[in-house]
């Protein structure tokens, strides 16, 4: 009598027990096929069957329609290689499809142990049994069965129906991929029953393409390989192979591996792509032949590492200008329109990868010219759209925000990004406001309301003195001009006969000395030491001098990115008013408004760093602009975007951190600017279009006080005159009447 492994049983396994016996099989002929007693057959079947009534309603629905059945996912605490010995696989009499299967569970146990494994397999095959025994033991597993010719998927409930297009990942895949945690996932298809059809269409439902470090592994038969590894669901899977028996019963192998003997009916074959090979070379190539009585070669590589040589492969590369990040020329032709890398730091960065991994590249511009914001229905335009649609490969430096982030895949953050504004450098103040600069507003007005109100008093107790005394007293214009007249430094003429009058002009004498010192002490810096407008160094400030008329801008195409992504999602006060009163301005307007006053132009700061230093700095190294102090970074950095799915995208991000380890990427930032600046410098001299500007020096000597420093005096002077003589006019008009 035939002695059965004593192996616990799994659900995946229980759950097969009785989806074969729903589709006709004994007992004993399902416990041949899956290597279990008839007894344990028999006992799972009626406990599933007598125990969870909605599961055999599903099951009889299931097996109705032809649709899909999900098992479910199996976690495995003993992760390993054990029971997966070539001798442990039960023999069923069949034919090449316990081979295939026994080779899969060989790869799966040498290459993919503790991986979480996800099963597809059509109607009850041969070599599922084994798979599913085989593979429950070495990690987490999930296993659905899709019938041959079927269109309808079919889980979790029985009026739920997914149906696949617009190469949408259904629902049910996204949780197979997401309910795991481990570190390395495999996808293995059973077509040992089934051809491409039903190959092609659970491809199309199982979102490979959007999980490239999946490693995929087929088992079928020797037709139509190729199609199958050129379908669309794996463009972004490098680490692909295919299990099939082998042609004939006795061959001899050359190459590499050469002087190799196989014999016998247990021959199998394993096939891999060249992933970054010509579309003529990408054919199926045979990586491995061997016999399952053997096994394995212990030191054999299965899975190649495909990324470190990319074999000229053409990248496809998408962006827009910005200096001193990226740089390019375009030109136009009849036939087509080419984009030529200039100097920059992206260009040297591609330069150095290009050739370290042996790829090309292909540089255009977005269909729309944008940096990429969201647009209707899901769709992002600019570079972001360009990449969310998967017409270029990659982008160099597109600012990472939580937005961009859900449609496009990002590599290392390789350098941060921020906004300043650039304002003209403070100016002096103008002359003839030199007499009232000395005290502040508040001050002034102080000065004023006092002098009326002491006047008036002054008056009222004169007034209630010529009352009881029968004393003079002053009118009240008197009054007021007697306060004016202490201030002014006019000594008191015919003090007032009233003590108490007299009281209250003693302790405004003592407020004129107070006041005319301070005034007098204050003037004098002002006169001597040009007084200067006050800088902007943050958006709090400019927001305030937007009250007093200020203006600021920034170019349209920043807006079109970041910059406005930034602006719309900041929460601060001060950034939204300026987001309000934002004017788009392209950047030599915006220089020279700004240097002419009353305006600032914001950018990045590396773009108006290199900008100032190379057109608005002399010789001397004096500029009239002003970059505040105050930087915003724009989220959390700039990086290279790529498409999604993208599989070369954790090689180009490995080498960029050696990049940065290295401190080229900083050396080369630098390097690209003092550069610029030197070559646009010179060139400015050779053609005789230098930056002329003026500054004036402060001086260390004497000062000697002229015109331009009083002319407040002679204002003030003609502004008395003025008066005086509209009063007359007035005075006369009136009484001619």
């Amino acid at each position: 009598m035939e002695r059965h492994a004593h192996n616990e049983t799994g659900p995946a396994e229980q759950q097969l027990f009785t989806w074969l016996w729903f589709g006709g099989l004994s007992f004993r002929t399902i416990a041949k096929q899956t290597g279990r007693s008839p007894t344990t057959v028999r006992k799972w079947v009626r406990r599933l069957l007598g125990k969870n009534v909605f599961f055999s309603v599903m099951l009889v629905l299931a097996w109705a329609t032809h649709a899909v059945v999900l098992y479910g996912v199996v976690g495995v605490s003993r992760a390993g290689t054990a029971g997966l010995g070539m001798r442990q696989v039960v023999d069923a009499g069949g034919g090449w499809e316990e081979d295939v299967a026994q080779a899969a569970s060989q790869v799966v146990q040498r290459y993919l142990a503790g991986c979480h494994l996800v099963l597809a397999a059509p109607r009850p095959s041969r070599a599922l049994p084994h798979l599913i025994r085989r593979l429950s033991e070495v990690g987490e597993l999930a296993v659905f069965l899709q019938p041959c010719g079927n269109t309808t998927l079919l889980h979790g409930s029985s009026k739920e129906k997914v149906f696949p297009g617009n190469n949408e990942v259904p629902y049910f895949w996204r949780e197979v991929w997401e309910s795991s945690k481990a570190t390395c996932r495999a996808f293995l298809l059973d077509l040992t029953t089934c051809g491409t059809d039903t190959a092609a269409r659970v491809l199309s439902w199982s979102g490979l393409w959007l999980q490239p470090d999946t490693h995929v592994v087929m088992a079928g038969g020797r037709t139509d390989v190729g199609e199958l590894f050129h379908h669309a669901a794996l463009r972004n899977t490098p680490h692909l192979l295919y299990i099939t028996h082998g042609l004939s019963a006795s061959l001899n192998v050359t190459g590499k591996k050469a002087n190799l003997k196989i014999a016998g009916r247990r021959t199998v074959e394993a096939y891999y792509r060249c992933f970054y090979c010509a579309s003529r070379q990408a054919r199926p190539l045979l990586v491995l032949r061997w016999n399952l009585n053997d096994g394995i070669s212990e030191n054999f590589e299965m899975f190649k590492d495909q990324h470190k040589n990319f074999l000229g492969h053409r990248m496809n590369i998408v962006l827009m200008p910005y200096f001193p990040y990226i740089s390019y020329r375009v030109e136009h032709d009849a036939s087509a329109t080419t984009v030529h890398l200039e100097d920059s730091l992206n260009t040297r960065m591609v330069t150095a990868l290009a050739s370290y991994m042996n790829f090309t590249y292909e540089v255009r511009e977005p269909a729309d010219n944008q940096w990429g914001v969201p647009g209707s229905g899901g769709n992002w335009t600019g570079i972001v759209g360009t990449l969310q649609h998967e017409l270029a490969d990659f982008s160099m430096d597109l600012t990472r925000t939580p937005g961009r982030s859900e449609v496009v895949e990002y590599s290392r953050i390789y350098i941060d990004e921020s906004i300043v504004i650039l304002s003209s450098k403070p100016k002096p103040l103008p002359e003839y406001l030199s007499l009232i600069r000395p005290l502040e507003g508040e001050v002034w007005g102080a000065i004023v309301v006092c002098v009326m109100v002491w006047g008036t008093v002054l008056w009222v107790m004169e007034r209630l003195s010529h009352w009881i005394t029968g004393r003079r007293y002053f009118s009240f214009s008197s009054s007021i001009f007697y306060g004016w007249g202490l201030l002014l430094e006019d000594h008191p003429f015919e003090p007032p006969s009233n003590p108490a009058s007299q009281i209250l002009v003693g302790f405004w004498l003592l407020v004129y000395l107070i006041l005319s010192t301070a005034y007098s002490s204050s003037l004098i810096s002002h006169l001597v030491v040009k007084g200067k407008s006050s800088v902007i160094n943050d958006m709090e400030h400019l927001a305030e001098r937007g009250e007093e008329g200020w203006e600021w801008g920034i170019p349209a195409s920043r807006m079109t990115g970041a910059h406005k992504t930034f602006f719309v999602t900041s929460p601060t006060p001060a950034i939204i008013e300026v987001h309000n009163g934002i004017k788009i301005t392209e950047t030599e307007e915006g220089m020279a408004l700004a240097l002419q006053g009353g305006f600032s132009y914001i950018d990045n700061y590396y773009f108006i760093q290199t900008l100032v230093s190379t057109f608005y700095t002399d010789d001397s190294g004096y500029t009239p602009a002003h970059i505040s102090t105050t930087h915003y970074p724009l989220f959390v950095g700039n990086a290279w975007a790529f498409r999604p799915g993208a599989p070369f995208r954790q090689r180009f991000s490995s080498a960029i951190q050696q990049l940065l380890d290295s401190g080229l990427i900083t050396f080369w930032m630098n390097d690209v600017v003092r550069t610029h600046v030197r070559e646009e410098r010179q060139a400015s001299k050779e053609k005789g279009t230098q930056p002329k500007l003026t500054f004036e020096e402060a001086s260390d000597g004497q000062v000697a006080l002229g015109l331009s420093h009083l002319q407040g005096g002679f204002y003030v002077l003609f502004l008395g005159q003025a008066a005086a003589s509209l009063s007359f006019l007035c005075e006369r008009f009136s009484r001619s009447r």
